[in-house]
């Protein structure tokens, strides 16, 4: 029904080199547009995940950084960007 899958990471492909990025970035009310939406996202994903952080900490008491939290959804999201991936979040609603 699928087919064949291939093994492996995709390939890597620069963001910018693609033809939505080119023609979003030719226009500068999209480039604003973006960013806004962009930082709503990243926002929303860093609160979702760090709630959850947070609710699994108190359950097993341990203590959690947020600013090391931001680094590393950070990183996940700008490598994974390379390869096609999901942005990284956690789910309230799954602990």
């Amino acid at each position: 029904v699928v087919g064949d899958i291939t093994p492996g990471l995709p390939p890597f492909k620069p963001a910018y080199d693609l033809p939505a990025s080119r023609s979003m970035l030719e226009t500068h009310y999209r480039l604003q547009e973006f960013i806004f939406g962009g930082f709503l996202v990243a926002l929303t994903s860093f609160l979702t995940t760090y709630a959850t952080s947070k609710k699994q900490a108190l359950h097993h008491g341990y203590q959690i950084d947020a600013s090391q939290e931001m680094f590393a959804l950070g990183m996940a999201g700008a490598c994974g960007s390379f390869f096609g991936s999901f942005t990284p979040s956690g789910s309230l609603s799954r602990t």
